[in-house]
């Protein structure tokens, strides 16, 4: 019997961890998306109250750092943040994340594109069963500006910078061509 326990015993060990994992990559890219959808209720569900995060210039808490990053994204026209490679080490209620980004931002002249290359380096913690950031700094590695060309009739379903874009739709409703 006690074979059979040690086997459960490590598929649960096995599964939290996975479970946490994923977690972890959801708390991560419901931050991307709070940016780039301008909701400042989900990229504030990415961190703890008291996180302390450091980006470019900006040095400060989860309440300052929420408003001041709304408020730049939503002085460009749009902004993607994709998420990439991503390694975490678990240790109990604690984790340490590199997770790159490349991230697109179409300037207010809607010509304009400043494109990067970053790693967030978080430390993140469980409270109360859930995973959010404690710790965040971004690390750029290099950016770059490039000019927008059209999209034509790939831009046809407009993307939203709050609650009416596609994504928060439940069901989908897949629009027609034009």
């Amino acid at each position: 019997m006690s074979s059979l326990q040690n086997e459960l015993d490590t598929l649960k060990r096995e599964v939290r961890a996975l479970q946490d994992r994923q977690e972890i990559a959801d708390c991560i890219n419901r931050y991307c998306r709070g940016l780039d959808r301008l909701d400042a209720d989900a990229l504030r569900s990415a961190y703890h109250p008291g996180a302390l995060d450091r980006h470019g210039p900006f040095y400060g808490d989860r309440e300052q750092f929420v408003p001041w990053a709304i408020e730049i994204e939503a002085a460009c026209q749009a902004t993607q943040h994709n998420v990439t490679t991503h390694i975490c080490e678990l240790q109990g209620d604690s984790a340490h994340a590199e997770t790159y980004c490349v991230w697109f931002a179409l300037m207010a002249d809607g010509k304009t594109i400043i494109n990067g290359a970053a790693r967030y380096i978080d430390h993140l913690e469980r409270r109360d069963g859930a995973w959010a950031i404690v710790a965040r700094c971004e690390v750029m590695d290099f950016s770059w500006q490039s000019n927008r060309s059209d999209g034509g009739a790939w831009e046809q379903v407009k993307a939203r910078r709050d609650r009416s874009d596609l994504c928060y739709q439940r069901p989908l409703s897949v629009p027609k061509t034009e």
